[in-house]
């Protein structure tokens, strides 16, 4: 569709919609460096529509260009002289921000981080916020300023990946930064950008429409009274429940005066494929088989963890840290052989402790919890789990003998040994297979020869990077921390070739941004961890391949959504891995088959996340039908 054609359909949705409007929109088309698409316009009018003391929550389907409509309404603001707006958006995304407001709105913004904003107030400068502007600040820097954002008078708060702040429905206690920001910005005009602001439960949603207006949903009980119990339950009035807040949802006509439609609006990519051409996406599930020594390794660790009680892993903690290590156990053994040898020394440290009483009543031992897999948990949705945790101390259980502990710690350094004598997971090898396959082809096709690799452990992502360069494929490694040399030397490159930006934002953004050239640039694979998952734009590559599977499925849509996103010129091949026969595998399947007919009954959605399960045989008839 052509620029003009575009233009014409953007202008036809302000006469239908707001003809009363028109006028106020004007400037930003006629500015605007971008092609605006109409349901662009749509959004951006919908949010002036609503009561501005609410606000909106922009829920559009992953891609559709969420940031391309909060700068309509910042840039609108700007251009009618309401210049106070504050940008609130992970810390990772601040520049990403900084730079689609210049390069396409023509907005210069501010963005401040702890040290910098120290440094300003230090020097006897303005203090910021304190005047007009485009501030753009992470959630944390807001938690620890709560005060001073408070005071200001801002025109308008954009509230970047909403779905963060979800989890405050469970009040203060369990999402103190989330409730705390809410409260400072309950009566400023606000926008929400989200794509999934639905993504375990109900109550999810019910905490995010509490950002616009706390009482919107009605109380809490009734909420869950009428809509989350009966769904819950799975009642006779489950599928008319689900129906009925689905219809409120999306604003259709209903008896009950309860509705979000006044809040939230949401279009899906096939609803606008008439002026945007989005590319098809297949998506496909794949079983494999392990060797021996790994269903040796499994069967034996998952034995261990079906035991009533083990002296490692104490009551409160039990469910949590079970299903924790069956994940791990699931990526690899990579994964889960380090834990299996801390958990032997804990219990070494515990009988070391035990010699000496006294400091044993006041000792509590460590939680064995990988660190990248913090934020996974918080997707388990197990009640009550988190507060015992805090509340109680852990101990290991009195009725464990010193014997019964020393024969505990044998088991488990019998079960690392084993961990450490695998060298290769045939997981792993299935991957090299898929990626050599899936690049022939694209050769062939001319197609770009590059993937996005998803995994949950640094552990994993350790062993697939020895594999890939084995097989000579070329990768670039991204997690929280891109700490690495290889990381480094792309940051150095990346330097040379853009000076002028290196010189602007946080280190670490930079950094982000160097490892996305140094892939679109130099490398065929994207290694990453869950820290890929959001506010990156990798639309110049269309395969995505999900080694690990989380428990949240919104989780996996973001994560296809890096790829299959306005711009993606290739249809979308989105590869999961999943061992059947390991039953943390077969539980997030269930899991996230369980989650998505939620979400799609309420919200909707385009395309297939997961896909039909299959074989290895059937992922190269796949690939040979895509091709």
């Amino acid at each position: 569709m052509s620029v003009f054609l575009k233009r014409y359909l953007a202008e036809k949705v302000i006469l239908q919609k707001m003809a009363g409007s028109l006028s106020r929109l004007s400037s930003v088309l006629a500015k605007s460096t971008i092609d605006l698409n109409p349901y662009q316009i749509h959004a951006a009018l919908y949010a002036f529509n609503s009561p501005l003391s609410r606000g909106a929550i922009l829920a559009d389907e992953v891609g559709l260009g969420k940031t391309i409509e909060a700068g309509i309404i910042i840039s609108q603001l700007w251009a009618e002289g309401k210049r106070k707006i504050l940008v609130i958006t992970p810390a990772s995304l601040r520049k990403q921000w900084q730079d689609e407001l210049l390069s396409k709105f023509g907005i210069e913004s501010e963005v401040w981080d702890g040290p910098s904003f120290n440094a300003q107030v230090n020097s006897g400068h303005k203090v910021p916020f304190t005047y007009d502007g485009v501030f753009i600040v992470s959630y944390h820097f807001v938690y620890t300023h709560l005060g001073l954002i408070k005071k200001q008078p801002w025109n308008v708060v954009v509230i970047d990946e909403a779905h963060r702040f979800r989890r405050v429905f469970k009040g203060r206690d369990a999402s103190k930064m989330a409730y705390d920001i809410r409260e400072i910005i309950k009566d400023k005009p606000k926008v929400l950008l989200t794509a999934t602001s639905l993504q375990n439960s109900l109550e999810e949603l019910y905490g995010i429409a509490s950002f616009i207006d706390d009482k919107f949903l009605g109380s809490p009980y009734s909420f869950k009274t009428k809509f989350i119990q009966p769904i819950k339950d799975q009642s006779e009035l489950a599928k008319l429940r689900l129906e009925e807040l689905g219809a409120l949802i999306r604003g259709e006509e209903s008896d009950d005066s309860l509705s979000i439609s006044g809040v939230i609006t949401r279009t899906l990519r096939k609803q606008v494929l008439e002026y945007v051409q989005f590319t098809d996406r297949t998506s496909m599930t794949f079983d494999f088989t392990p060797t021996d020594e790994e269903v040796e390794l499994y069967e034996k660790v998952s034995t261990y963890l079906q035991r009533p009680s083990v002296a490692a892993i104490t009551t409160t903690q039990r469910n949590l840290m079970v299903l924790v290590y069956r994940k791990l156990l699931a990526s690899s053994s990579f994964a889960i052989a380090n834990t299996l040898k801390k958990l032997s020394e804990n219990l070494k440290a515990e009988l070391e402790l035990r010699k000496n009483e006294s400091s044993a009543q006041n000792q509590n031992p460590k939680t064995i919890l990988d660190e990248e897999l913090e934020e996974e948990l918080e997707e388990l949705e197990l009640e009550g789990i988190e507060q015992k945790q805090k509340k109680e101390k852990q101990r290991i259980d009195s009725a464990f003998s010193d014997e019964d502990i020393k024969k505990e710690i044998e088991e488990l350094e019998e079960y690392y040994s084993l961990a450490v004598r695998i060298k290769e997971n045939i997981k792993g090898k299935a991957l090299i297979d898929a990626l050599l396959r899936l690049f022939k082809q694209a050769r062939k096709k001319k197609w770009p020869e590059k993937a996005v690799v998803f995994t949950e452990s640094t552990r994993t992502q350790e062993y697939l990077s020895k594999l890939l360069k084995k097989a000579e494929i070329t990768f670039t490694k991204f997690n929280g921390s891109n700490n690495s040399p290889e990381a480094r030397e792309a940051f150095n490159r990346w330097k040379k070739e853009f000076p002028e930006r290196a010189n602007q934002g946080s280190f670490n953004a930079n950094v982000r941004q160097a490892l996305i050239h140094d892939f679109k640039k130099n490398s065929q694979v994207f290694l990453t961890t869950e820290a890929g998952g959001e506010g990156l734009n990798l639309q110049f590559c269309n395969i995505v391949i999900n080694y690990d599977l989380p428990w949240n499925p919104q989780r996996v849509e973001q994560r296809i959504g890096r790829c299959h996103r306005y711009g993606q010129k290739y249809q979308v091949v989105v590869a999961n891995f999943l061992n059947t026969k390991n039953y943390a595998d077969k539980r997030v399947l269930e899991l996230l088959d369980q989650k998505l007919n939620l979400f799609n009954g309420l919200f909707g959605s385009s395309d297939e996340i997961l896909g039909a399960l299959g074989s290895g045989l059937d992922f190269e008839k796949k690939i040979l039908e895509i091709y």
